[in-house]
């Protein structure tokens, strides 16, 4: 390669899409170049199918399955993967390890033991999946969302490179040595209401429950938490409970709890909803710069 080449090429680095198009047409030297520029947007396959058999470089290439298409014919290139919302096929030896990005449809609910590749590191569940995952999820997921009707034992199945875990509507299973340590952002939906003691994990910096959960969280919530929201059924004792490092904490319906000295100084933001009908005068911490009574309170004194 010569030396203006890899200047120029250097250059595109640094440009988006549409400006790297601009400047190659500036002039035939730089269009000849055409083929080793990168372009780093997200393309539907069928949309740059032509480009790619010219042999213009794509780096992520979304590819959308219906149940027209045969799933043992996705193009090598494609990194995005989006299954349509009827698909429910099997799926051995389907998908390639090019696959980053894996998305299933509201139906899909299929075994997928030894399915998903090494190099998905977003996996995506429809809300009809409800199936064993021991030994599916592949250990460079990062980012793991279950829908609706996931509801399945998950001790040792969430590998330790998962940082974003979201759970759906219906799960409600014990998850004492579940959730691993990597786990930073986690979310539980509307049925969860399990005993929490020992479970969340040291790293856990956003933490939301769901509808029903109402469990004693004394000693539960980690110290790394700063984001943390409890549903609507929520109406425990506080006193103790929430870590000193929480900004944004947000109490769901029917919390109706005394909170004179619950509130740790380092909440910015702090939310109550309708229930809630205590005294607060004195109550709430200075660092609170955002408060937000959504009805309610009889006695508001701030």
């Amino acid at each position: 390669m010569k030396f203006d080449e890899y200047i120029l090429l250097y250059i595109t680095k640094y440009l988006n899409d549409c400006a790297k198009n601009c400047f190659i047409k500036t002039n035939s030297y730089l269009y000849a170049l055409k083929t080793k520029i990168i372009y780093h947007d997200i393309y539907q396959y069928e949309d740059v199918v032509y480009e790619i058999n010219k042999g213009i470089q794509f780096k992520w290439i979304h590819y959308h399955v219906n149940n027209k298409k045969n799933i043992h014919e996705i193009p090598n290139k494609v990194t995005h993967l989006t299954f349509s919302g009827h698909f429910d096929q099997d799926l051995k030896k389907c998908i390639s390890n090019n696959i980053i990005y894996l998305i299933f449809g509201g139906k899909f609910n299929q075994d997928i033991k030894d399915c998903i590749p090494n190099s998905v590191v977003s996996l995506i569940f429809g809300n009809y999946f409800d199936q064993n995952i021991k030994n599916c999820i592949p250990n460079n997921v990062r980012r793991l969302i279950f829908g609706d009707n996931f509801n399945q034992n998950i001790e040792n199945c969430i590998p330790n490179s998962v940082t974003h875990l979201t759970f759906g509507y219906f799960f409600n299973q014990d998850i004492k040595n579940c959730i691993p340590n990597s786990v930073t952002n986690l979310t539980f939906g509307y049925s969860f209401n399990q005993d929490i003691k020992n479970c969340i994990p040291n790293n856990v910096t956003h933490l939301i429950f769901g509808y029903l959960f109402d469990q004693n969280i004394k000693g539960c919530i980690p110290n790394s938490v700063i984001h943390l929201t409890f549903g609507f059924h929520f109406n425990q004792d506080i006193r103790g409970c929430i870590p000193n490092r929480v900004t944004h904490l947000f109490f769901g319906r029917f919390f109706d709890q005394n909170v004179k000295g619950c509130i740790p100084d380092s909440v910015t933001h702090l939310t109550f909803e309708c229930c809630f009908d205590k005294h607060i005068e004195d109550n709430i911490p200075k660092s609170v710069i955002n408060l937000q009574i959504l009805c309610g309170l009889k006695d508001l004194k701030y």
